[in-house]
């Protein structure tokens, strides 16, 4: 695009057709006319930057914590949050593309009331009879050349203002200062074999046997004592054989 710009440009000046301040004009009105629509869908898209990491912040919050939703039957709300953060997403996005689709059509509509400015002056001059025919013909040629380069321009700008958000978040990640700190003389660490003990491990489990087997005995001379003091009664159905 800016080669076929200056290409233009410099065919122009090679003419000499006089009529340069139309093709200045054509670009200063195409310059006015994305400025406008990129002052209406700047925040915009900011905007939308933001409602996209919302509508994720939402959606990850809504996988992590799915069996506490179902536990606590909020599927209904959490339904409700993702659709709330879905229309406001869908509504800018809506006003954001539907305002660039007057780029186009605008930048048309310029390129050719450019044409029939040119051609309508350029008439004036041959029948004055201070311009060619095809003198007119190379112009209209060349401002076309410039237009179209200023139209694939403000074409790769519609991305400019996503850019624009894109590079400031990649810039505040860089800014941002670490939370760890390395050392300033780090210490190499050498190899070591590691040696696995085990120490003290098989008294500690006779220990423990013997004292489940205390406190076995122990019940046992307690149930019998028990039986032994209790004299059984024939006409008692538990001690009936």
């Amino acid at each position: 695009a800016p080669i076929l710009g200056i290409g233009g440009v410099l065919k122009i000046i090679q003419t000499g057709a006089g009529m340069g301040w139309i093709i200045i004009l054509a670009i200063l009105v195409i310059l006015g006319y994305v400025m406008v629509l990129m002052s209406v869908t700047m925040p915009r898209f900011k905007l939308m930057q933001k409602l996209v990491d919302k509508i994720n912040l939402v959606s990850r919050e809504i996988l992590t914590g799915l069996s506490v939703i179902r536990a606590f039957g909020r599927e209904t709300e959490e339904e409700k949050r993702f659709d709330a953060a879905n229309k406001d997403l869908t509504k800018t996005m809506l006003f954001t593309n539907r305002v660039m689709t007057f780029m186009m059509p605008g930048m048309m509509l310029i390129m050719n009331l450019l044409t029939v400015g040119i051609v309508w002056v350029g008439a004036h001059k041959i029948d004055a009879g201070s311009m060619q025919v095809g003198s007119m013909t190379a112009f209209i040629t060349y401002a076309m050349m410039i237009v179209m380069a200023f139209l694939m321009l403000t074409a790769m700008s519609i991305m400019l203002p996503r850019a624009a958000v894109a590079a400031e978040r990649i810039d505040e990640v860089i800014r941002t200062e670490s939370s760890i700190e390395d050392a300033k003389n780090p210490e190499e660490l050498r190899e070591h074999k590691g040696v696995i003990r085990f120490h003290m491990s098989a008294s500690a489990i006779r220990e423990r046997r013997q004292m489940c087997w205390r406190i076995l005995i122990l019940q046992r001379s307690r149930v019998r004592q028990r039986q032994s003091s209790e004299v059984p009664d024939v006409e008692n159905p538990r001690w009936s054989t």
